[in-house]
């Protein structure tokens, strides 16, 4: 906007081809969240992961389709774990793959 470069970081993209020229150059289609806490979730399409470290150093996980059950109250993730599996590896790339 400013006309000043800018370096984009893996977790960053600019928005200023869409208020511009009214489509995105990103093929991106997850959402990265992620709290003061450090807790992280994924959303992707119908689908938002949260991983949840247990004090014994395992994991747990909840999946959601949050267009059938938006207020999460159903974990679907005994019942998909390839999307665990594929939530997890497109997070972890977010996140450490810079």
């Amino acid at each position: 906007l400013t006309k000043t470069p800018m370096p984009e970081g893996k977790d960053s993209k600019s928005f200023a081809p869409v208020l511009f020229n009214g489509k995105s150059a990103s093929q991106r289609t997850e959402l990265i969240h992620h709290t003061y806490s450090g807790q992280y979730a994924i959303r992707d399409g119908a689908w938002k992961l949260i991983p949840n470290r247990k004090t014994d150093g395992t994991w747990s996980y909840e999946l959601y389709n949050i267009v059938d059950d938006p207020f999460e109250k159903t974990n679907k993730s005994s019942d998909h774990p390839e999307k665990v599996k594929q939530l997890m590896a497109k997070l972890e790339s977010s996140i450490f793959d810079f």
